[in-house]
């Protein structure tokens, strides 16, 4: 059983294990262990060093080390039998507890536990086992036993836990994971939850499931065990001799505990346990309770004990989780005066002070040992059932005061602390609980000490662990629970107790607002409902007498108790002011939810017997009768009216102007009662008869009083005549109608009104109904006249009162003559009711199950499978892939739709009419047919004649009538409803003509609707014609005067229909009356049988017009769509197809089957300048709406952007940086560890306006106090306008750079020739010219100073030189800053503003990328948006990747404005700033290429590098190398100089990859098949040779450079691969590369391609060559890798050989590099939170008591798999001088800035992200998502509020990731902060 249902939900811990280890461990090993776990779970963390220990004096580290167990165990052995064990272990214990159990004053170590196991328990167990070998003697036992089958598992706080909806006999019977797994019930429908801990597991329990009770591993294997075995018939299977000393054992400890446990603070230790030598060694305890809160007891102590936030916080932390801590541990005097200064500077609203105490430290010492005890005595019961009922026997024996341990641990558990008590349930769970017998005998003890024990609770303030939690798994046991009642009758004693702690005033409950402490007891007090509705859960089949009495005893007192709420709370309108306080009213209706299971299962029972039944009833009359003698609410006072002659007798009362209350439970639950009456054939009458010498019988009226004046008082609220009364009596009357308490409020009224109109006469009832509502002149009366009324309310405000209550009330009558769906109201079976709530469900509109569950189901009722077949019956589940699966309903049961549901609220009804009518295409058919309804049961049978009084027939001409006239005083409203209730008259008047046909014996008419509306109760007018009808004044007349009257559409079809159905009925009625007066020739059949003909007739010519009808729409549609696509028809043959669509069938050829390389190359002297994109866009302003073209020259236009360092594309996460300051960020290494990335909305502003935008905002948010918003003002953060993204900077938007570049100086030059090897020595000699060595201070210092061009071409032969200068001067001197020739002034193409947002985003990068303050003098700035821009290509090439799209064009708009801007962005960067820095960089990679020339770089390894950020790094600082003079400086432009760039990165990435490849040994072979014909070229074969050779080069260099070692030269051949391997693997590795390159030199030089270029491996090849292509080195692959060049070999050679310095030769991944992926998860939900729980995690040691293996809060990091703790305030870390949660210092060591966990425990996500620098605070943001698991509808459950099956959603799982990858997640957090206010609730930096 688990109580998962009903507790609060806090968060519960106990102590059953104290951490036991030894001095030296805990002063030496244990303090280094403890700290090093700190470290390596948080690095970059500063460790606090943990506090001080505690030191032993030396008598006492004398007595340790002269303790002997054989010696004790001696002496123990001596006293068996003796009865003087208590003796030698009161002696033992007194000197050694002391010493073993330290309570300390510092949070951290609050308590100490040293050896207690060895010196205290383990001698315990020698003498139990008689043996200093007690282990293995203990095991031996379980030899002895059977297997278990009952599992008994306690559960866990957070603890995973299922209940089988098929199997289950209540929600409550529970397995564990294990039992779960194992059974079969994980393939029937099951429910998940988390259990608040306290429960156990029922597998074994053969109560507890209706089938498959044990699970596999529970399974019995002979017979199943007795629960009813008693302790003596386990004794022959135990030594006497064991059993002798159990006993004696056993009875010493449990004394032992009673006595240490109770002992007070007035008290001390008995004198057996003092010890010999005092000391004045005190603790000062605090003690946990309710009243006041974290901050609260914090301020306290920080202010009493003198520390700071960390260790008051850590104080409250315990104390809130064990129930007490030591906060002081020293002498009498101090600790007292600490306790009176905690007591007297509390701080806050609480008044009452925090509890404290003081005791003596060898106390607080036993008590913690008395709980080790405990735990002790659970574990010794596990080894045999024998051991565990003898302990249940010596616990439960009773002594000679009449009583026993367990009563008076029981009686006393209020006393104890959370930890004691916890330990103290789990002992009784597993030992009384786990045997029938027992747990049967223990129930009877706490079934006795009922009262006793809930008095101790609800006085007590700390009462989140209490005695009381156990009654769950006491009265939800059926067999036990019928036997409480029966022989103890619990029900009575629980209402009794609930009584005792109630507010009574007058007779009736009372609650106050203020905060009372009355108020806290009586919320507590009310948790005894739990008990009552577990106790009533299984309804007796077979009943006693004892039973029968005391379940009537128990019901009266139930009875006695809802008296109370009885007409509580009473109001009066008020029509002068407003009202000044709002009463209290939620107590009330928290009340009645806790009670509407225990009603309705009462109810259930007290009519499974008659005898029973009949008592109920009789005192429920009593009881009404009585009241309405005596109180003052319910005194009726009776009137007389007269209508037709007649008098009728009414109750004298009107709603608006008298006291009335919502409450009326004892009408209700009448109601209810009565309803059941016909399941044993009684009669109502005679029942009173029977009843009336006993009693007095209340009249009908007066027992639907309460009920009428309710509805009266909801109907004139909704109306709004009670405005004054305030938002108390809005919110009564929402509740009172809402789900949660409508079953015993609404429902039952309406109930209780059908059982008075099935007792009274229907006019009485109706004039009764009208004169409460006040409306009966005016609803009867045809010359009713406003101003008549003596009413001095003005005319429009009476008309609009009278309008608002007929209308209310005609649809009242609605409810009481439709809401028959009850097999007690009318013949339908059960599930019909259900059946009939969905239909009206869905047609709202199509739900999704979760929103029926919410709409049908109280909390009480969801754990129901009806609902799966009446769905799957009656509707079609519709999935979605991108949201939830909803249900429609199906066609044929839209006719069971009736707006006047008494469900629907106002807003349901509006829309459920609308949609409806958008379902219906026939305009003639837009309209409501009132439904047809079942039968109803004889009991209720008069409620039909309702329809059929004169009262009804006066009401309904005289509305229509006005409504015909045009008066004032009716509307659409009372029309539609007037007519509806015609269409249900006619509906009966149709089910009362078929009963008389088919009995044709008496062939009389019991329902005469048509006979008084329109016959005028004359018989013989039913012979006439139909047409003399519409002549007279009658209803026929009516309805055909309104549908010919002017502005009907409201009611005009509706009217029709009536009209033609009332003349079809009194056709029937005619021809059925013409044959009654031939059917004694004719004979009944022959009526039946012409009635059938005549049905069938009907039923033809209905079908013949639908096919008519049909076949008409489908040949008008046939014609508007040939008349609308004429032009396809023109030509078009019948029976054959034109000329023009025939297909040819001749071969195409084998050529153009071949895809064509696409001749586009982006770089190089042969780049396709055609291409080059040059449409002028006008861009838009969001926010001054002005349009712009975007050039050099005009006001600067910007994307909204944010900027964040990242981790995600690490392929190292231990590498974490933790001071950019110390990193040289040009060099970034091959695993990636860290970027900076850019986001964009693609929003474009000018500059101009964001500036003010932002600057609006700062001034807008910096004027409010107190506000929580989605962006951070200090880190420049902002919300886009139009989209709400969040940004922190602008990236400006560049026009084309080459626009700038003349045609005549592209052309120059592609006419440069130079070799790549004459390239190569151009930039050899301005490295080795350049970097210069220098002694200083006896080391040597590399200065670099970069040359300038003439310098080198000096060294240079002349033909080289020259073009080597052409290709720099020629490239390089288009200068964007200037529009003159080189040289020459001219105007800036870039004015000051443009340069300005380009220099702001340059600093957001470097600010936001390496976390440090903004630095303009820094040289890393031009690196910083280089990385950017390389990071950002790579992040969305692997997106692209992912979801396997083509490179180019299908990226989103905002993505290549983003892509286009920032490589622009990063180009220009160089030639307005840092000029200098970056030709130092420009020297200082090309050294890193260059090894050989140079010792300055040789720390740095090229082969450890990302290749592609050194491509971008090169090309980006390649055209300031030579250009000393700013003004000159330009951008790269795809030139020779990027295309030579590229060729070496690609070589070095060549060597990179087949080096790796030589390591792992891992090859990659292209296996896509290909066309047999197909052969390869000679230029293929060319490049794959050359390829090859390339690689044996690297290989045999890599032996010789000891890369890899081999034991023998036939080793090599494993990595001697086949050419085609070999060049396969290559081309496969190059991509992410290739794919990389080609995305910046597309965007570098606006050349784009239209190929399609995918990362599909089955198109390797052809995507290879587009690339190569694209990028201007296809046709020459062959020379880039031939190894002619001297310089190709020399260069390799120096990189080899850098490689082989490397300390760290090991391989960490492989290329190609894959995705950063999240870990795969299970499939089944229920697999995951199996693995969730079975690892334990936690690793805080803030306090020894506390076993953190009894938790499972654990959370799972999605992107590296690792599974941390998620309990609050635990396992916190150190992070920039903070203490933060786990998560927040994983995300940052784990993923950067975004971390996304999924807390498994609740199936959800968690999403944190980070903004943290060097120099300013870490602040952290989050916020809860959907976990991506769905169920079978298609729905997440987020907190498993459901708990249905689970599976993994692939595509939610993909979107999530997909977020994470693109760097989304901000984005998302900050959304979340937008639109859900209540997550800033959190202290976000505490996960």
């Amino acid at each position: 059983m688990d109580n998962f249902m009903d507790e609060d939900d806090e968060e519960i811990l106990t102590d059953n294990d104290l951490i036991d280890i030894d001095e030296s461990e805990f002063m030496y090993g244990d303090m280094q262990n403890y700290s090093s776990e700190e470290s390596n779970q948080t690095e970059g963390s500063s460790n606090q060093p943990v506090e001080t220990t505690f030191n032993f004096t030396p008598e006492d580290e004398k007595l340790l080390d002269l303790f002997s167990l054989e010696n004790h165990a001696k002496e123990l052995f001596s006293k068996v039998g003796t009865g003087d064990l208590q003796t030698i272990l009161h002696q033992h214990w007194k000197t050694y507890v002391p010493i073993c159990f330290n309570a300390l004053d510092t949070p951290t170590r609050n308590l100490i536990d040293t050896k207690s196991n060895l010196i205290l328990l383990n001698p315990l167990e020698v003498y139990l086992a008689n043996n200093l070998n007690s282990e293995d003697y203990l095991n031996n036992l379980k030899e002895l036993d059977d297997p278990p089958v009952i599992c008994g598992r306690v559960f866990k706080n957070g603890e995973p836990s299922y209940f089988c909806r098929d199997c289950g006999s209540d929600p409550t019977c529970v397995l564990c994971s294990a039992c779960f797994r194992h059974s079969k019930h994980r393939q029937h429908k099951y429910i998940m939850m988390t259990s608040l801990g306290g429960g156990y597991c029922d597998c074994g329990d053969p109560e507890a499931w209706k089938a498959h009770p044990n699970c596999d591993l529970h399974m019995p294997k002979e017979k199943p065990q007795n629960s009813d075995d008693k302790p003596e018939e386990y004794q022959h299977k135990l030594p006497q001799d064991l059993i002798q000393r159990a006993r004696e054992l056993f009875t010493f400890l449990m004394e032992y505990v009673y006595e240490i446990l109770s002992i007070d603070q007035s008290e001390e230790l008995p004198k057996h346990l003092r010890p010999e030598k005092t000391v004045d060694d005190y603790v000062t305890m605090l003690y946990n309770d309710e009243i006041h809160s974290y901050e609260q007891v914090v301020n306290t102590l920080k202010k009493v004990l003198n520390i700071d936030d960390k260790k008051a916080f850590d104080y409250a932390a315990i104390v809130d989780k064990e129930g007490r801590s030591a906060i002081k541990r020293s002498k009498k005097t101090i600790c007292d005066e600490i306790k009176r200064n905690v007591e007297t500077n509390m701080t806050g609203p609480a008044s009452s002070p925090l509890a404290t105490k003081v005791f003596h430290h060898t106390l607080i010492a036993h008590q913690y040992f008395s709980e080790k005890i405990l735990v002790w005595l659970q574990k010794i019961s596990e080894y045999s059932k024998g051991l565990k009922l003898i302990l249940c026997e010596i616990s439960l024996h009773v002594d000679s005061n009449n009583t026993n341990l367990v009563e008076k641990l029981m009686l006393s558990d209020s006393v104890y602390w959370k930890s004691a008590r916890t330990i103290l349930h789990q002992f009784y769970i597993s030992t009384f609980f786990m045997d029938q017998y027992w747990k049967k005998q223990f129930a009877i003890l706490y079934t006795r000490n009922y009262k006793l024990i809930w008095k101790n609770h609800v006085k007590n303030p700390d009462d989140i662990v209490s005695l009381t939690d156990l009654t769950v798994q006491i009265f939800t046991v059926l067999s036990l629970s019928k036997y409480l009642i029966e022989k103890f009758n619990i029900i009575q004693t629980i209402m009794d107790t609930i009584v005792e702690h109630c507010q009574i005033n007058n007779g009736k409950l009372s609650f106050q607002r203020a905060r009372h402490r009355n108020n806290s007891e009586f919320k507590r007090a009310q948790f005894m409902l739990f008990d009552l509705k577990y106790c009533l859960t299984a309804v007796p089949e077979i009943w006693s007498d004892d039973l029968r009495k005391n379940f009537v005893n128990g019901f009266k007192s139930f009875i006695d108790f809802i008296k109370l709420m009885h007409g509580m709370d009473s109001l009066k309108r008020l029509t002068q002011q407003h009202i000044e306080y709002e009463p209290e009213w939620e107590t009330s209706f928290n009340l009645l939810i806790k009670l509407q299971k225990s009603i309705s299962s009462l109810i259930e029972w007290c009519c499974s017997d008659q005898k029973v039944y009949e008592d109920c009833f009789k005192y429920l009359l009593d009881k009404l009768s009585k009241i309405e003698g005596e109180d003052p609410l319910f005194k009726y006072e009776y009137d007389k009216i007269k209508f037709n002659q007649t008098q009728y007798e009414i109750i004298k009362y009107q709603v608006i102007r008298q006291d009335v209350s919502i409450h009326a439970p004892l009408s209700r639950i009448l109601a209810a009662v009565y309803s059941k009456m016909g399941k044993f054939n009684l009669n109502y009458k005679n029942l009173c008869e029977k009843f009336q010498s006993t009693m007095t019988i209340p009249k009908v009226k007066a027992l639907i009083e309460p009920s009428l004046r309710a509805l009266i008082l909801v109907a004139q609220t909704n109306a709004g005549f009670w405005k004054r009364n305030g938002f108390s009596l809005l919110s009564q009357v929402y509740f009172y109608a809402n789900i949660k308490c409508r079953h015993e409020m609404f429902d039952r009224d309406i109930l209780n009104l059908q059982m008075g109109a099935s007792l009274m006469d229907p006019n009485e009832f109706l004039i009764n109904l009208m004169h409460h509502y006040g409306i009966y002149d005016f609803l009867t009366n045809e010359n009713f006249e406003l101003s008549t009324e003596s009413n001095k309310l003005p005319d429009d405000e009476k008309m609009e009162y009278y309008t608002a209550m007929s209308q209310d009330f005609i649809e009242l009558i609605i409810y009481i003559f439709s809401e028959r769906y009850d097999p007690n109201l009318s013949q339908i079976e059960p599930v019909r009711r259900l059946e009939r709530e969905v239909i009206h469900q869905l047609c709202v509109s199509p739900m999704p199950h979760s929103d029926l569950v919410k709409n049908i189901y109280s909390e009480n009722e969801k754990y129901t499978n009806e609902l799966e077949g009446v769905l799957s019956r009656i509707a079609t589940f519709k999935t979605s892939t991108t949201s939830r699966g909803v249900y429609e309903l199906k066609e044929e049961y839209q006719i069971y739709y009736s707006p006047y549901f008494y469900h629907y609220s106002r807003s349901d009804k509006s829309k459920s009419e609308e949609y409806q009518l958008s379902l219906k295409k026939d305009e003639s058919l837009k309209f409501f047919k009132p439904p047809r309804h079942p039968p109803l049961t004889p009991i209720f049978s008069n409620i039909t004649h309702l329809l059929d009084c004169d009262v009804f027939i006066k009401l309904i001409l005289c509305i229509l009538r006005r409504q015909a006239q045009k008066s004032k005083l009716v509307t659409d409203g009372i029309i539609l409803r007037i007519l509806h209730l015609i269409g249900l008259a006619l509906h009966e008047e149709q089910d009362d003509i078929d009963t008389n046909v088919q009995d044709q014996a008496t062939m009389t008419y019991k329902f005469k609707f048509l006979e008084k509306s329109i016959l005028n109760n004359n018989k013989k007018s039913s012979l006439f014609s139909i047409k003399s009808f519409k002549t007279e004044d009658n209803l026929l007349k009516i309805l055909t005067d309104l549908i010919a009257m002017p502005n009907n559409e409201a009611f005009k079809n509706l009217a029709k229909w009536i009209n033609e159905y009332s003349q079809k009925l009194l056709q029937l009625k005619h021809k059925i009356d013409q044959q009654k007066t031939q059917s004694t020739e004719e004979g009944p059949s022959s009526i039946q049988e012409e009635e059938k003909a005549l049905k069938e007739k009907r039923k033809n010519e209905i079908a013949e017009k639908r096919r008519a009808k049909i076949m008409a729409q489908l040949n008008l549609q046939s014609k508007i769509f040939i008349e609308k696509n004429m032009i396809h028809f023109k030509d078009t043959k019948i029976g054959g197809a034109s000329s023009d669509t025939q297909i040819s069938t001749q071969p195409i050829p084998m050529e153009c089957e071949q895809p064509k390389i696409e001749k586009v190359i982006c770089i190089g002297p042969k780049k396709t300048i055609e291409n080059i994109i040059e449409v002028k866009k006008l861009f838009s302003c969001i926010l001054c709406q002005e349009e712009q073209e975007v050039d050099l020259k005009s006001s600067p236009m910007v994307l909204g952007c944010y900027v964040q360092s990242s981790r995600v594309l690490s392929k190292n996460r231990k590498d974490v940086i933790e001071d950019f300051e110390k990193i040289d960020p040009l060099f970034m290494k091959n695993s990636v560890n860290w970027g900076i990335h850019s986001s964009s909305c693609g929003h474009v502003m000018h500059a101009s306006c964001w500036q003010k935008y932002v600057s609006t905002v700062r001034q807008l948010e910096n004027r409010r106090n107190a506000r929580y918003l989605a962006f951070d003002l200090k880190r420049n953060e902002y919300i886009c306008p139009l989209c709400e993204t969040i940004g922190n900077t602008v990236l400006p938007i560049f026009p084309n750079l080459n626009s700038v570049i003349t045609q005549s100086a592209q052309n120059e030059s592609k006419q440069i020739d130079i070799l790549f090897e004459d390239w190569l020595d151009g930039l050899e000699k301005t490295l080795e010219i350049s970097v210069k060595k220098e002694l200083h201070d006896d080391k040597d210092v590399f200065i670099i100073d970069p040359c300038p061009l003439s310098t080198i071409t000096k060294l240079m032969k002349d033909a080289v030189a020259s073009n080597f200068k052409l290709l720099f001067e020629n490239e390089y001197t288009q200068s964007l800053l200037s529009t003159g020739s080189s040289g020459d002034s001219g105007e800036p193409n870039f004015n000051s503003e443009t340069i300005n947002v380009v220099e702001n985003f340059t600093t957001a990068s470097f600010t936001f990328g390496y976390n440090l303050l903004p630095n303009d003098e820094s040289p890393r700035m031009p690196v910083s948006i280089w990385t950017n821009c390389a990071y950002t290509i790579q992040v969305l090439e692997q997106s692209l990747r992912f979801d396997s799209k083509n490179l180019f064009g299908s990226l989103p708009f905002k993505q290549i404005d983003l892509l286009s801007n920032i490589v622009k962005q990063a180009a220009v960067y160089g030639i307005t700033k840092h000029t200098e820095s970056v030709r130092k960089s420009c020297l200082q990679l090309l050294g890193t290429c260059m090894p050989y020339k140079t010792a300055f770089f040789e720390s740095k390894n090229l082969m450890d590098l990302d290749m592609f950020h050194t491509l971008v790094f090169l090309c980006l600082s390649m055209p300031n190398l030579y250009n000393d003079n700013p003004k000159l400086s330009s951008v790269s432009n795809g030139g020779i100089n990027d295309l030579n760039i590229f060729k070496l990165v690609l070589i070095a990435h060549t060597v990179q990859i087949f080096l790796t490849k030589i390591k792992l040994c891992t090859f990659y072979e292209n296996l896509t098949p290909i066309d047999s014909d197909e052969k390869p070229t000679i230029q293929e074969i060319e490049k794959s040779e050359k390829i090859y050779k390339f690689y044996q080069f690297i290989l045999d260099l890599s032996i010789e450079k000891n890369i890899i070692k081999l034991d023998d030269q036939n080793e090599k051949k494993k990595y001697l691969q086949t050419p085609k391997i070999v060049y396969d693997t290559l081309k496969n590795s190059l991509m992410p590369f290739l794919r990389c390159s080609a995305l910046f030199f597309s965007n570098l030089t606006g050349i784009t391609t239209s190929s399609t270029i995918t990362s599909n491996k089955d198109d390797l090849e052809n995507n290879f060559d587009l690339l190569t292509s694209f990028l201007g080195v296809h046709d020459d692959l062959a020379n880039i890798f031939d190894l002619k060049s001297p310089n190709l070999k020399i260069l390799i050679t120096s990189w080899l050989t850098n490689e082989s310095k490397k300390e760290d030769k090991n391989i960490k991944f492989d290329y190609p590099i894959e995705l950063n992926r999240f870990i795969d998860l299970p499939n089944d939900f229920v697999d995951l939170m199996s693995m969730s729980t079975s690892k334990h995690v936690c690793t805080s040691r803030m306090t020894s008591i506390v076993d953190r293996s009894a938790e499972s809060a654990t959370i799972l990091c999605l992107v590296c798999g690792e599974m941390l703790c998620n309990q609050p305030l635990c396992c916190q870390k150190d992070l920039f001088k903070k203490r933060v949660g786990c998560c927040t210092a994983h995300t940052y060591s784990c993923s950067g800035k975004t971390g996304v966990f999924l807390k498994v425990s609740e199936c959800q996500v968690l999403l944190l992200n980070l903004n943290y620098s060097s120099s300013s605070d870490l602040d952290v943001k989050g916020c809860y998502v959907a976990a991506p698991y769905l169920d079978d509808y298609g729905e997440t459950d987020q907190g498993l509020r459901r708990g249905n099956p689970l599976r993994l959603c692939k595509i939610r799982y993909d979107k999530l990731y997909r977020d994470w990858l693109t760097h989304s997640l901000p984005e998302v957090v900050a959304r979340q902060y937008q639109n859900q206010t209540g997550i800033v609730a959190y202290n976000w930096i505490e996960f």
